[in-house]
């Protein structure tokens, strides 16, 4: 639900969230830029003019965890998740369940447009491919060793098979978006950000300064909603 007045914390807004859009944009604000901003609008209006005046838009490091997290969030969303519900803490297991979970995988990577790191076979279907395999060839061959060397391999082949591919490369979606950062970084960090995705991070940057008891969401923010300090 949209807000029509939020009342936000100004020294945090001034010491914490500029600082880190300055960093995260590589842009510098005027001291009075912020001056005379009465609406969300108006923030945003600051942030775009600074941006345009850089030129082409090169996010660097602060930011990039938060862009690759953004675009995990729009594409759950769009898949039909609730957008207050997707966090950093969010369990994938539960996100995914295991019986559709192939290809909920293969609809988030074609999503988001990421480098999702691929469903791979867990230890423990593993050492049951190995187990089943090396139990049928100990009816064939008289020795353990070589029951044990032909489960193994074929314990090997069978897991090359995307059917048995199930386990999730993390627990939660904070630590998928950091494997994901530390194993593209650069395409990650090099990519072109859009405006949509650059103004969700103002937003989400507005929403840690509510200085109100209830914690106030990024969604919550329209350009027409009024600002207190």
């Amino acid at each position: 639900m949209a807000r029509l007045c939020v009342l936000l914390d100004a020294e945090e807004f001034c010491w914490d969230v500029i600082p880190d859009w300055e960093r995260s944009f590589s842009i510098c604000f005027a001291t009075d830029d912020f001056a005379q901003v009465a609406t969300v609008g108006d923030v945003w209006a600051v942030v775009e003019k600074r941006l345009l005046e850089r030129g082409p838009l090169a996010l660097t490091t602060p930011c990039t965890s938060q862009r690759t997290f953004y675009r995990l969030r729009q594409a759950m969303t769009s898949l039909g998740q609730a957008r207050a519900d997707i966090t950093p803490s969010l369990d994938l297991p539960s996100l995914f369940p295991l019986k559709a979970r192939q290809q909920q995988w293969k609809q988030l990577r074609e999503e988001s447009a990421l480098p999702l790191p691929a469903l791979h076979v867990s230890a423990t279907m593993f050492g049951l491919l190995w187990a089943g395999a090396t139990t049928c060839l100990r009816l064939l061959f008289p020795q353990w060793w070589m029951a044990i060397a032909g489960g193994l391999g074929i314990a090997c082949v069978a897991s090359s098979y995307s059917f048995v591919k199930m386990a999730l490369p993390a627990a939660t979606l904070g630590e998928l978006t950091s494997m994901m950062v530390s194993s593209h970084y650069t395409a990650l960090a090099h990519s072109q950000p859009n405006r949509q995705e650059v103004k969700s991070l103002v937003l989400e940057g507005l929403a840690r300064c509510g200085a109100e008891k209830e914690q106030l969401k990024a969604y919550e923010l329209r350009d027409e909603t009024v600002l207190s300090w």
